[in-house]
């Protein structure tokens, strides 16, 4: 087939990746903006004392450790007026952390992210975005392998964002040393059951992979779906082209692929993320599900960094 200009097709994706680019990521959260956006989607104890220095506070003490990527018993906690001593304990506040992510209320928080931008119609499914990033794992933990390539260990994620660099996709995790291709059926699979949960309109959406995913099991997978992959031929070290019929590549479309680029270099605005310290690689998911949804929401947030 021959390549198709799908910009043309589909004017309002040139101008969707300049949208935005300077809006600031919130780093701090007022009550209000918590309430609207955290507050609801948390789990609550039905029973026994309350938290007397109320959630609002305790979420902002996780992303003082999830921004600055200080250790636990590091956290600065303010102090009572009257009696000197700490509001909390840092402990308490990584208690909470912990029993959040064991619930999925930080996963709910993320969902809820995205369905609040396709009500407010920011999603732009026109051309989505996917690849995947390593992350060095210094303490060791479940779900690690050791890359001989980089000569580390750590573990892989596969993104998949929009063409306004919002993340629809965080979910798909693996060792290191699995290779890009493989992680494709698990994002699309997360990516499908996002698309029946909030009604996503994907079909006919162009899919902007790189050559490290180009094989046929993917490009059936994404056909599949309704969608269109946009992949970079892996020439493989062949030294002529590949005989049979041209597949599709629309170059243009392929460079606004930088979207899913600047989106990593968002997210490594909080320092947790940079290493992984966890050994248990839902803590480590959980940081990024709050730094995920803090940039889907980052342009409806009063806050400041």
């Amino acid at each position: 087939k021959q390549n198709i200009n799908y910009l043309n097709k589909n004017p309002m994706s040139k101008l969707s990746t300049s949208k935005n680019k300077s809006t600031p990521i919130p780093t701090k959260l007022n009550e209000e903006d918590f309430n609207e956006f955290i507050l609801p989607h948390l789990s609550m104890p039905k029973r026994g004392p309350k938290c007397k220095i109320g959630y609002h506070k305790i979420f902002n003490d996780i992303l003082k450790v999830l921004y600055t990527g200080i250790q636990w018993k590091e956290l600065p906690i303010e102090r009572n007026l009257e009696t000197g001593k700490p509001e909390i304990h840092y402990t308490n506040v990584y208690k909470h952390f912990a029993k959040w992510q064991a619930d999925g209320s930080w996963e709910r928080v993320f969902n809820s992210s995205i369905f609040f931008l396709k009500t407010q119609e920011r999603l732009d499914t026109s051309i989505i975005h996917g690849d995947g990033s390593n992350t060095v794992a210094k303490k060791g933990g479940d779900g690690i392998g050791y890359s001989g390539h980089k000569h580390q260990k750590g573990e892989k994620t596969m993104t998949v964002v929009d063409n306004n660099g919002y993340i629809l996709s965080p979910m798909t995790v693996d060792s290191v040393n699995r290779h890009d291709t493989t992680l494709l059926p698990k994002s699309l699979n997360h990516l499908m059951n996002l698309k029946k949960s909030i009604s996503l309109e994907l079909n006919g959406t162009l899919f902007n992979l790189d050559s490290g995913f180009d094989s046929l099991v993917n490009r059936k997978y994404i056909f599949n779906r309704q969608m269109k992959p946009n992949i970079k031929e892996n020439p493989r070290n062949r030294k002529s082209p590949k005989k049979g019929r041209k597949r599709l590549f629309d170059k243009e479309a392929y460079k606004l692929r930088f979207c899913v680029e600047r989106t990593f270099a968002w997210k490594d605005k909080f320092k947790r993320l940079l290493i992984r310290f966890e050994t248990i690689q839902a803590r480590y998911q959980a940081f990024k599900l709050i730094a995920y949804t803090l940039i889907n929401i980052r342009e409806f947030c009063c806050g400041t960094t």
